[in-house]
């Protein structure tokens, strides 16, 4: 967000309800162990509130990070805004404001991806996953 921001002229402000999902005791485990042996995307799937000990379940993810959003959006209405957040935690949120169902969205973000989103009327996805401003080589620099 920093460098969005700075490229603006603005601050960014951080917004605590757009971290990321919070995977309690099992912070910091590989994604391999996760999703193979701890099967922790096939429980939340099966289960809206099933959380990791002391972590979120997709449902309050997804109740906060939609709660976020709408919030930003009523603060500047008719205004262009810039969010960034997780990849993760902003699939969820997606899945409930475009199908009501976290667990419909199947769709993996690029990380520093663009995606445009309205949500009024009613939400809708107008741009997912632009990454044109992305150097093509990872050693590349940015396109300006």
């Amino acid at each position: 967000a920093r460098p969005i921001a700075a490229h603006v002229g603005l601050d960014p402000v951080l917004d605590p309800g757009l971290v990321e999902f919070d995977l309690g005791s099992w912070e910091g485990t590989s994604v391999h162990t996760l999703f193979e042996e701890r099967r922790l995307f096939h429980h939340m799937k099966q289960d809206p509130h099933y959380a990791p000990h002391g972590g979120e379940s997709p449902s309050q993810v997804g109740q906060r990070l939609t709660t976020a959003l709408r919030s930003i959006a009523s603060r500047h209405p008719g205004e262009r805004v810039v969010v960034v957040t997780h990849g993760g935690a902003l699939s969820i949120a997606l899945g409930l404001l475009l199908d009501d169902d976290y667990s419909s969205w199947n769709r993996m973000m690029k990380n520093c991806a663009i995606s445009e989103l309205v949500l009024e009327p009613r939400p809708e996805l107008i741009r997912f996953n632009y990454v044109d401003h992305l150097p093509e080589d990872p050693g590349e620099r940015p396109k300006r």
